[in-house]
């Protein structure tokens, strides 16, 4: 390559062993402008100036010799470095692919994969997993090593926030590893139907018997916790069902210990969506059970933020702290960027709903120059519309419609529902505060459009359905209506929100709060005044502070009517 050690310059044929002479060309070269010295000793090394350079020594050589010196350095390293390979798995993997030996240069290619994954460098493990796929021409692998290259790369994409890239590349893999997602609604009810008798062999009948293929299953059951995590940013509800009921089933029958403890976490997000709140704490209390004995510290903190997902939903914030704050600790010391990020924009919303519009801008600001530094556009949109939802409440309009305008950019090309859903609601809203009663008009149509055709199954869906709410009962107010279309707007977002609120116990105080004022606005005070009172009586059972001010505002503006 362009740098080389003194070291391997001595020690690989065809050099003879003579540091002497070799120090003094050496030293030519750099007298001559061609090579610099880039370390000194112990490990001195050495760089040429140019890449033309580098390319036209190279080029002096034949092939064969060029093979032969590749393999050569290969060898030497993996001779040098055997206690400690790791840090040369890439180099490793160019000798050898450059020598001539794809597969060696594919097990190299694969340990370092799975390494950048480790240590968060998802656009280099993306470069060396879609390398691999280019050299399996040379050394064909099996279905299921060529699926797992399919993991890795979903995996990297997931890390940077990019999820068409990921969705597609892990049903790749899942097709590939023999557990693929079905298509067609019909294919997928029955495969959920089995999946679900499955799980409840395994609650009631006996112990799951081992599987023989154990790691094949626990790589199954990991990809499918991957999976599931895409296919809830998508708002796939039928797929996100059968997801996570097969990850739980692979994880058992396997006896993967980390495997069960994410599943079962996000077996209680399900749940809560169902809702069945019960069986989601058992659920994520069996999912703290499942860590006894788990050294992995990632599962731990994988384990302890997905269930404070679930209890954010339910107003429970003093745990959820408590969990997050000991998952972000864990995720800084890994050194786990993807989960670090999902654990703090967890403890942000908790924030926010909680009331604490500081502590949650804080940790907006923390997360958005950590996801633009690593260009997680994902992680970007997540912290721009919560920034801009506090900023809106703070009635600073011109600064949240700044970040709502680039969030806009971001969710345009992700497949995230959720955020395009709330998205859009504020800029309606912003429409709405700004009198361009046309324009929002034309965003609530469109988030009605979207709410019918995949009603959202994710928590923090809250602020879009309670936006687009807030827009449709507005222009119903302030807008003429003589059609009656902005009645029937107004009438339907807030159904969708109050079917929400059937699942996540912190939307209840905002549901009653539009509830009241459709009531008003169809002239029965007496009623509106009574959904301000359960919405009031809700927050404060829940410590939602802004909730509270909005129903106490709500109260006292029409108390006389």
């Amino acid at each position: 390559g362009r740098v080389f050690a003194y070291r391997t310059l001595r020690d690989v044929p065809p050099i003879p062993a003579d540091p002497p002479r070799l120090a003094n060309h050496l030293r030519d070269l750099t007298t001559l402008g061609l090579t610099v010295e880039e370390a000194a000793e112990p490990d001195r090394t050495y760089a040429f100036r140019h890449l033309v350079t580098q390319s036209v020594t190279s080029n002096l050589l034949l092939n064969s010799q060029r093979e032969q010196l590749h393999r050569e350095v290969a060898s030497w390293y993996e001779a040098e470095y055997a206690d400690s390979l790791a840090p040369y798995y890439a180099v490793l993997a160019h000798h050898w692919e450059r020598g001539g030996d794809a597969g060696k240069a594919i097990a190299y290619l694969t340990k370092a994969g799975e390494q950048a994954l480790r240590s968060g460098a998802y656009r280099e493990a993306i470069a060396l997993y879609a390398h691999m796929l280019e050299l399996a021409e040379k050394a064909p692998p099996s279905a299921r090593e060529r699926g797992r290259w399919h993991q890795g790369l979903g995996e990297a994409y997931l890390g940077l926030g990019r999820l068409t890239e990921s969705d597609r590349h892990l049903r790749i893999a899942a097709a590939a590893l023999g557990v693929p997602l079905p298509t067609g609604s019909a294919r997928m009810v029955l495969a959920l139907v089995k999946e679900i008798g499955l799980q409840v062999w395994h609650r009631l009948g006996p112990a799951p018997r081992p599987a023989r293929n154990r790691e094949e299953q626990e790589a199954q059951a990991r990809l499918y916790q991957q999976l599931n995590l895409v296919l809830y940013f998508a708002g796939e509800t039928l797929p996100i069902v059968l997801g996570c009921f097969r990850g739980l089933n692979l994880a058992e029958r396997a006896n993967a210990r980390p495997e069960q403890a994410g599943s079962l976490a996000n077996m209680a997000i399900l749940m809560g969506v169902v809702p069945a709140h019960r069986l989601a704490q058992a659920y994520a209390k069996r999912a703290m059970e499942a860590l006894d004995g788990v050294e992995d510290l990632s599962t731990r903190a994988q384990v302890l933020t997905r269930t404070s997902l679930y209890a954010v939903g339910i107003g429970n914030w003093e745990s959820v702290r408590a969990s997050l704050r000991e998952a972000m600790a864990i995720c800084e010391t890994l050194g786990d960027r993807r989960m670090g990020g999902e654990s703090l924009i967890v403890l942000a919303l908790s924030y926010r709903y909680a009331g604490d519009f500081e502590g949650a801008l804080a940790l907006y600001e923390s997360l958005y120059e950590t996801a633009t530094a690593h260009g997680n556009d994902q992680e970007r949109s997540w912290t721009l519309n919560g920034k801009g939802m506090i900023l809106l409440r703070q009635g600073k309009i011109d600064e949240a419609a700044r970040c709502f305008d680039e969030a806009e950019g971001l969710v345009a090309v992700n497949p995230d529902e959720t955020e395009r859903l709330n998205t859009l609601s504020q800029r309606a809203l912003i429409h709405l505060r700004r009198g361009q009663h046309a324009e929002a008009w034309e965003a609530a149509q469109e988030l009605l459009a979207m709410i019918a055709r995949k009603p959202p199954i994710a928590m923090h869906a809250l602020d879009g359905l309670s936006g687009t709410a807030e827009v449709c009962l507005g222009l119903w107010s302030e807008a003429d209506d003589g059609t009656g279309r902005k009645r029937q707007a107004a009438r339907q977002a807030c159904a969708a929100l109050s079917r929400f609120a059937t699942l996540f116990p912190i939307a209840e105080p905002r549901a009653w709060l539009w509830k009241g004022e459709l009531a008003r606005l169809e002239g029965d005070p007496a009623k509106a005044q009574r959904a301000w009172q359960r919405s009031l009586r809700l927050a404060e059972a829940l410590g939602m502070r802004f909730d509270v001010q909005e129903a106490e505002r709500a109260i006292a503006q029409h108390l006389g009517q």
